[in-house]
């Protein structure tokens, strides 16, 4: 018997959060902003590395598929969910470093959050990119 009395003291608590989410906002659709595509559960881009200098935080340039690169944006990655391509053991594998993909072209899995986050060694706010996956198209990409 004390069983189901705590189990119904505690469902009527959890049943009323639903109804206090809508009453504290006002019932309307909160969005984040994006660069198109899906929720959080990945929408396809491209990506092209970019370390101008190892102390810069930011990933590099993120566009949709069929886009040119000049309307690529400058993002930081947010990896939550998977670690960027570059991201190996203090001290690297060998040749292998922080940044040891500069340049190269990855297809991304992933999407905007609508987060900024600033880097301070380059003084720029920029949008969050939420890697999800990646695979590598080249090495050496042409344009």
């Amino acid at each position: 018997m004390q069983r189901k009395k705590f189990l119904t003291a505690i469902a009527r608590p959890a049943a009323l959060i639903p109804v206090c989410m809508v009453l504290l906002t006002g019932c309307s659709t909160i969005t984040m902003p994006s660069l198109g595509g899906g929720g959080m559960g990945g929408s396809e881009w491209v990506g092209r590395r970019l370390q101008p200098h190892p102390a810069t935080r930011y990933w590099g340039k993120v566009k949709k598929p069929n886009e040119p690169w000049s309307k690529a944006q400058l993002v930081i990655l947010n990896e939550r969910f998977k670690h960027a391509p570059d991201r190996l053991p203090e001290g690297g594998e060998g040749e292998r470093g922080h940044g040891f993909d500069n340049n190269y072209e990855y297809r991304l899995q992933g999407t905007f959050s609508g987060n900024e986050i600033y880097d301070p060694n380059s003084d720029k706010m920029l949008p969050e990119f939420v890697l999800r996956d990646y695979q590598l198209i080249s090495k050496t990409p042409t344009n």
